[in-house]
């Protein structure tokens, strides 16, 4: 039977896709990785496959799956947002949406906390608390994966702060009103959001124009953030690198400490045994700030405290997260290993069909998609910009390389077939 993975967002996606359609490719799946526009090709032509849908949103997965059952697809849930969010869970409950639920075949939760808030008699047969590959792969039996770059940054950084920022709603690179246009369905305060977030942008580029000169600083900013803002306010600093290079895990496994305002991946440094800071505006609106990663951190609100903290606590490796992991697991399940889970309830709930075969016809398509791509992109517009930006790093190098390293952890044997640049083919 044939799995379809849609990929948008390489530096967060790309290794544990990878690292999954090798193991499900083991037990005799065939996956196919690409990204929306060619999964959504396969998807009208072909059948009796499973497509792992990636988050609701409204209006358009309304369509596409609508496309699936009418080939006799399955849709197995496994959401990229199912954890953070705001204290009325407003993201949450309008992603685990009626139509994604009845529409799903198997809903994979990242915990407990987001089962309570869409179980019922009817679906709890479709509901599998499984956690999330992606935090899965913190844990230290996935090291291999990360040790080239994470050699590669401590070469050319030695030791460094690295300051995440998540302010993809205020300084998006698609620009406020096409912000504006995208979520006001979806978020009634849209234009407090976009607002605070250019006053905690504001204050994150106060921060490190403050930091000691002798500091060397890593800035990352969201991928769907736009630079012009810090370059403008920032790039005069001979201690500062502004970069949205690769997946960030190698950047938190090889920085001195994290500094974030209420970010995920402080979330991930904590699963990686440390314990981050978090700096907000002095005037806090909780209301639309996320919780969690806040419980989690270390809160200084004046810049000359977080000064005093780099002085005495350069190396954080000495805490203990203990306590910080137990608050986590209801809403993450890390204790679990979501690779396996997941992998061995797609074989519980997989149907026996014969693999689709892809025509000559469809492959020159396919590429001839790609081709098209290149040349689009050639013609940047916001839109294209911010599609450019996300898939970046989703090439043969990286997909082959991580499928290697898989085929080595895992002792697997399972080879990667490149359809286009932009589709790829994992089959044992």
């Amino acid at each position: 039977m044939d799995i379809l993975f849609p990929i948008e967002t390489a530096s967060r996606e790309l290794l544990y896709k990878v690292y999954l359609c090798n193991i499900l490719s083991n037990k005799g799946f065939n996956c196919y990785l690409g990204t929306k526009k060619e999964v959504y090709y396969l998807i009208d032509k072909f059948e009796n496959f499973i497509y792992f849908d990636k988050g609701y949103h409204q209006g358009k997965s309304d369509i596409i799956y609508k496309k699936i059952k009418k080939n006799n697809g399955l849709i197995f849930s496994l959401d990229e947002e199912g954890a953070i969010d705001f204290p009325d869970s407003s993201t949450l409950k309008n992603r685990y949406s009626k139509a994604l639920t009845e529409n799903s075949d198997k809903i994979f939760l990242w915990g407990e906390f987001q089962k309570s808030l869409i179980d019922n008699k009817s679906i709890s047969k479709k509901i599998k608390i499984t956690g999330h590959p992606r935090f899965h792969m913190l844990k230290k039996k996935f090291r291999l994966l990360y040790k080239e770059e994470v050699n590669r940054i401590k070469n050319k950084f030695g030791d460094f702060i690295l300051i995440n920022t998540n302010l993809g709603f205020g300084n998006n690179i698609i620009g406020d009103k096409n912000v504006k246009d995208r979520y006001s369905n979806r978020f009634e305060n849209i234009n407090n959001i976009i607002n605070y977030d250019k006053i905690k942008m504001q204050s994150i580029v106060d921060l490190i124009l403050k930091l000691p000169n002798s500091q060397k600083i890593v800035l990352r900013p969201h991928p769907e953030e736009s630079l012009d803002y810090y370059n403008k306010n920032l790039g005069h600093l001979n201690n500062l690198t502004i970069t949205y290079e690769g997946s960030v895990v190698p950047w938190l496994i090889s920085c001195n400490m994290l500094i974030h305002q209420d970010c995920t991946t402080s979330i991930e440094y904590l699963m990686l045994g440390r314990k981050s800071v978090s700096y907000l505006p002095k005037e806090k609106k909780y209301n639309i700030l996320t919780e969690l990663p806040l419980k989690i951190s270390h809160r200084i609100d004046k810049i000359e405290d977080i000064i005093s903290f780099i002085l005495e606590r350069k190396n954080h490796t000495d805490y203990s997260c203990d306590k910080e992991l137990k608050i986590i697991e209801k809403y993450f399940s890390f204790s679990l290993d979501s690779l396996k889970e997941i992998s061995e309830e797609s074989q519980k709930n997989a149907i026996l069909y014969s693999n689709n075969k892809l025509k000559i016809k469809d492959r020159c398509f396919l590429k001839l998609m790609s081709i098209r791509r290149k040349l689009r992109n050639m013609i940047i517009k916001d839109e294209v910009k911010l599609s450019m930006k996300k898939l970046k790093g989703f090439n043969n190098k990286n997909i082959t390389y991580f499928n290697s390293k898989t085929n080595e952890i895992e002792d697997s044997k399972v080879n990667l077939i490149p359809i286009s640049s932009n589709l790829y083919l994992f089959k044992k």
